[in-house]
């Protein structure tokens, strides 16, 4: 990925974190502000300002307006796609960095706007003592071996009637709502996202399987309707090894993050290619507005395949 302003090379900011944060770039002593993907990698980036009250209001305008889709704009260069977004007056506030797909352009809009109209928009400088604490407290990190990290967040909303949160795996960028402290619900996440280990006799085993969407009824402009009777078409991917499964049952769920609709699809003797391939449509009917994980797993005898992804709908 480059940087979709062509006219300035974005400042790096001090500290790779989730979220929106303000900085000064000490080379140029001007303030900008950028906001970080799961990973903390800057994706969404301001112009710059000389002094640090003017770059705050510019924060809070984009916080404001990145609920509004109509205040979107997309754009493709050269099969590269990047969006801008523009205050209630058209005079654009941030620009993203590009991407080589429309729908990764798409989804880095869907997490721009979730992190807006979340509870904590700009992230927390993290206290370097509290940085030295936390290290200390790490087991030391195995060379070579894969690492694997969750962050689970939680907000009491309303004044302790019901915690509200989310649970992250960083590696991925998948995250999902929580409501509630649900063990259960947390140690199934971490579980799919861990890599499947031999299993007891008489248990399900877990097995690697991806899920991404092929054909969406829906423009790129946001504010684009889907076409009549249309369908999310999508395939499934199936690790499979030496096992021939020709069939299995499917069970789909889409729900949409941070509101309350939601799909359910289950679905029996769906064929599987012999490279592990399943297709399978969603009826775009049942989507409106907003940002969904669509989860999916494949199940046959005591084998099973979970899988998800996001789609962003304007």
């Amino acid at each position: 990925m480059k940087s979709a302003n062509k006219s300035r090379q974005n400042p790096a900011p001090p500290h790779a974190l989730p979220g929106f944060q303000l900085f000064e770039d000490k080379a140029s002593r001007l303030y900008y502000f950028c906001c970080g993907d799961v990973h903390g990698r800057p994706i969404f980036f301001s112009q710059a300002y000389n002094a640090k009250d003017n770059a705050s209001a510019g924060l809070n305008a984009v916080i404001r307006n990145a609920s509004k889709p109509k205040q979107f704009k997309t754009n493709e260069e050269a099969g590269a796609y990047y969006f801008t977004l523009h205050a209630g007056n058209h005079q654009e506030i941030g620009r993203s960095i590009t991407y080589d797909d429309a729908d990764k352009m798409l989804m880095a809009i869907g997490y721009l706007q979730q992190v807006a109209q979340s509870e904590q928009p700009i992230a927390e400088i993290p206290q370097e003592t509290t940085a030295k604490a936390r290290s200390a407290d790490l087991a030391p990190p195995v060379e070579g071996a894969a690492k694997y990290t969750f962050r689970i967040e939680y907000y009491d909303a309303d004044k302790g009637k019901t915690l509200k949160g989310r649970i992250e795996h960083l590696q991925s960028g998948n995250s999902m709502a929580l409501q509630g402290l649900h063990p259960e619900v947390i140690g199934n996440f971490i579980q799919m996202r861990l890599p499947a280990t031999t299993p007891p006799s008489g248990t399900n085993a877990v097995h690697v399987a991806s899920l991404r969407i092929v054909n969406r009824p829906w423009e790129i402009q946001p504010g684009a309707a889907p076409q009549t009777n249309a369908s999310v078409e999508l395939v499934m991917e199936l690790t499979l090894g030496s096992r021939k499964v020709p069939q299995i049952e499917l069970e789909v769920n889409a729900q949409a993050i941070g509101g309350k609709q939601h799909l359910a699809l289950n679905l029996s003797q769906v064929h599987v290619s012999e490279k592990g391939q399943i297709l399978f449509a969603l009826p775009a009917a049942h989507f409106s507005s907003g940002l969904y994980r669509i989860h999916a797993v494949a199940r046959c005898n005591s084998d099973q395949w979970p899988t998800e992804c996001l789609m962003q709908v304007f």
